[in-house]
This record gives C-alpha cells, structure tokens and sequence, in this order.
C-alpha cells in the first residue's frame, strides 16, 4: 500500500518542531531544510553518507536533533564564526547554517566523500559564508586561520566527551563556546572529561537537558544533553595531541584531581 505524502503538511510539521526546540524559522528556512534533505536522499544512492533515510527520520534525527544548540546560537550576532568537527553529511552545521544564515560557517572532516557531498550541497542551495574543508581535526587545529578562532565549536556523535573537548576547544576564541550534542545520562561522562577540558583552557562543563520534539509525542521520547565549555585561557601548543590520540587515549585526570559538571534542566 502506498503511503501518501503531503509536503505541505510536512513542513508546517517541520515548522511547529522548529519553533517548540526554539529555533527561528525564517521564510526560506523550511524549502532549504526540505531540499537539504533531498539531496542526502540522493547522496546517498551513492555514498554511504549517513545510515538515517526518510523524511520523517532525516527530520527528526538529524534536523531537529541539532536545535538543542538554539540555546547557545539564538544570541549570536551576525558574522559569529561556528565550526564543526566531524560534521559527516553535515549534521549539526549545514542544518545551522540554514537557520542561521548569518553564521559564518565551516564544515570539518576526515572523509573526502562527505565533503564532496557538502560541496555540491552548499552550491546546490545556494548559501554563502559556509566552506567544507576535508582535513583531520587534529591536523588543523594547529594552523591559522582555524586555531582560536571560532566562537562556537560543535560536534555531534564524534566519541567521550573527553575527545570532543580535546578536539573542539582548542579552535574556540577565549570567550567562546564549544558544545557537543550527546543523549541523556552523560553526567558521569562530562565529570571525567573536565580534566581534559581544562587542559585546553575550559571551564567546567554545563550540561543541558532538552526535551526530544518527536513526530507523534512531542517531548515524550528521552532527553538529549547539550553539553557547553566555555573557552577561559588559551589553549597550550602542545594540544591536540597528533591524529587519532585523543580517540585511543583520551585525557584522564590525576587520581586527586576533582572533577564537576553543572546541569540545567529545561
């Protein structure tokens, strides 16, 4: 039997999760998410882009997924410059930088395939001020224009919290943000990975609990965490550590050193 697919009503769906995650919704915002979306559904006819396919699984995992980050992105001034490590097929930046087309944006990855896939979608949806750069994070975070030089830094799903503040903060100015998007219970996890935030000059952790915008049960599904260092002092030279360290040993604290993280509920 076939299933019926109405796109109007998808978006004005799409539109409601949007705005009850707090993201903004401006007037191309919607047709840009939706063309997004057929352009993976394509990609990945051909490349093994990301294992998540359909509209109502591409909107609610990998776009509406990245709005925790509203919290952080809905005061950012025009020409704030946001990174993302290990961006994949583009998840959470390419999504942001259609929200928030006024950030200036750069797409992080190790596999040549993806970004060859972001290329061809940044030109086929015409957005500017967006770059993908093929490159390992640990490589690039050692060079200009890249190193302390964003006010927000994000991944999602890259590895511990640990790797991700190794590998994050050290492209964050003093003063700025870096943010990973992880799923519920990751108290313990952000408590062991303040040691390494620290040794790249972050503050400790605040952790977010967001409420999951599903298709059907809007907020009845699991939360997801948004968890936030603050860039405080200039990260060492020595940081990150070469390619693929961070990963096999992440940053663990001396037996005596205390470890906290802060939690805010939504």
């Amino acid at each position: 039997m076939s299933h019926y697919f109405d796109r109007d009503i998808a978006l004005k769906m799409l539109e409601a999760q949007l705005i009850a995650a707090g993201a903004p919704v401006r007037p191309q915002t919607l047709e840009r998410l939706y063309a997004f979306y057929q352009l993976l559904e394509e990609g990945n006819k051909h490349a093994n882009l990301t294992s998540i396919s359909g509209w109502e699984s591409v909107r609610d995992e990998l776009i509406v997924r990245s709005f925790p980050l509203a919290h952080l992105l809905n005061s950012a001034q025009p020409g704030a410059r946001l990174i993302d490590i290990g961006t994949g097929a583009g998840v959470p930046g390419l999504v942001i930088k259609i929200v928030y087309p006024h950030l200036e944006v750069a797409l992080i990855d190790a596999t040549r395939k993806k970004i060859d896939f972001l290329t061809a979608a940044i030109d086929a949806l015409d957005l500017k001020e967006v770059t993908a750069i093929h490159a390992r994070a640990e490589d690039l975070a050692h060079h200009q224009p890249y190193r302390e030089s964003y006010d927000f830094a994000v991944a999602r799903a890259l590895g511990s919290l640990s790797e991700i503040a190794e590998l994050l903060l050290p492209f964050v100015a003093v003063g700025g943000t870096a943010a990973a998007l992880k799923t519920a219970g990751v108290d313990g996890e952000a408590a062991q990975a303040a040691f390494a935030a620290s040794q790249m000059g972050g503050e400790p952790a605040v952790l977010f609990l967001v409420e999951r915008q599903g298709m059907d049960t809007p907020g009845d599904g699991p939360a997801d965490t948004l968890v936030t260092w603050r860039k405080a002092t200039p990260t060492p030279e020595r940081y990150p550590r070469r390619a693929g360290v961070p990963h096999k040993t992440p940053l663990a604290a001396p037996a005596s050193h205390s470890t906290t993280a802060k939690v805010s509920g939504e």
